[in-house]
Order: C-alpha cells, then sequence, then structure tokens
C-alpha cells in the first residue's frame, strides 16, 4: 500500500513538472505550457486550416477580377460588379477570420500562398478565367454558376473538416475547432449555395427573346 502511495506521488510530481507554473520556477526558456496552444490543435488540423485560408484568399482575388468584368464600359452590369464584389470581401474577412482563429488557438502559420489553379497545373494564368466565357452573350450565367460552384467546394472541404475533428477518439479530434466550423461557416454557406442556385433557377426560365431584358432587370435587382 506503501509502495502505491510512493507512486502515485511520483506521478503527480512528474505532471506538475509540466505545468506552465513549475516551468516559470525552474526559468525554463522553453515555456510552451505557458501558451493557449492546446494538444488537441495539432498540425494536421493547423495544415487544413491553413489550406482553407490560402483557398479563401484565392477566391477572393478570383472574384475580384470576376466583379471588374462587369465594371467595363462595354459591360456595364454593376449589379453583377456589387454582387461579385461583395463576395470577394467576405471571403477575405472570411480569411481574416480563420487567421485570427489561429492566432487564438497558439498557432503558427508559417507561410500564406495564393495560387491558382487551372486544368492540373497551378498557375497565375487563370485569375483571368478565361475559362468562364466571360465575353459571349451567357457570361452572366457563367459567372453565378463559377461562383456557385466555388461555394459548393468550399462548403465541402469546411465538412470534411468538420468531420475529421469532431470524430471522437481520434489523434485529430477537437471538438472546438468542429464548433467555431460549424457556427462560423456551414450555415452562411448553405444560405450562399440557395440563393445563387435560385439566381440560376430565374435566369434559365427566360426564353432566348427575354433574355436581353431579363438580364438587364436581375441586373438592377442584384445591384
Amino acid at each position: 500500500m506503501k509502495g502505491l502511495l510512493l507512486i502515485l506521488l511520483a506521478a503527480v510530481a512528474t505532471a506538475s513538472a509540466t505545468t506552465c507554473y513549475k516551468q516559470l520556477v525552474n526559468n525554463n526558456k522553453n515555456r510552451k505550457e505557458c501558451f493557449s496552444a492546446h494538444r488537441s490543435f495539432n498540425d494536421v488540423n493547423l495544415y487544413h486550416l491553413q489550406n482553407l485560408i490560402n483557398e479563401h484568399l484565392e477566391h477572393s482575388l478570383k472574384f475580384t477580377v470576376l466583379a471588374s468584368h462587369f465594371n467595363k464600359d462595354i459591360k456595364n452590369r454593376n449589379g453583377f460588379y456589387k454582387y461579385f464584389q461583395g463576395l470577394s470581401d467576405e471571403h477575405w474577412n472570411d480569411a481574416l477570420e480563420l487567421i485570427d482563429y489561429v492566432t487564438l488557438r497558439g498557432g503558427h502559420l508559417n507561410q500564406i500562398t495564393v495560387q491558382f489553379k487551372n486544368g492540373t497545373r497551378r498557375t497565375s494564368d487563370s485569375l483571368s478565367l478565361q475559362n468562364l466565357r466571360l465575353q459571349d452573350e451567357r457570361g452572366e450565367k457563367h459567372s453565378l454558376g463559377h461562383a456557385l460552384d466555388v461555394t459548393r467546394d468550399l462548403i465541402t472541404n469546411i465538412r470534411q473538416l468538420i468531420h475529421k475533428t469532431a470524430a471522437h477518439g481520434t489523434e485529430n479530434e477537437d471538438a472546438v475547432l468542429a464548433h467555431f466550423l460549424e457556427e462560423k461557416y456551414t450555415e452562411k454557406y448553405v444560405k450562399k449555395m440557395r440563393e445563387l442556385s435560385g439566381f440560376m433557377t430565374v435566369l434559365q426560365s427566360f426564353t432566348t427573346e427575354e433574355e436581353g431584358l431579363a438580364l438587364d432587370l436581375f441586373d438592377q435587382y442584384i445591384a
């Protein structure tokens, strides 16, 4: 019995050596227990969050370029310009919010890069969004379809990360991160998908003869 008590006391002493207080008392330069990082917020989850930040920044810049296309004198779709510029601002602000969350959890972002995907290669050429065929008469529809695809892909990636971090008993379990992503982004992007799909349904309902006037009215509606 006495031997068991000694083992328990030794275990307590060993555990106390890893506390912030103990590291300060011992003047330990490696004071990692005094930082806000928790063990559940590991390098794998930080890696996924960094990818999510990069993805938001990439989409923000793409939507800015897309907005500028509709702000030209030959196009002059003020409503589409404002809408896509608004999407750009939303993605930019979401990226900043994710960066703030990483620092709140005691994480460190090693690198933030923005890359643009063009087919199977990543290159800045796709920043021009030439593959959307914006110059033809259905450029407005193509742009909204692209925005819907981006939103769907983004929420899919977020849901996958929530699933990984919410899985009980796994190495990457992080209920706090899962709750943050669910609360901040899931509902918002679901509503955005519904809005964009509604836009597409409305525009697809018009005949070819009605399309010109319909786009003018729709542009005023989303302005």
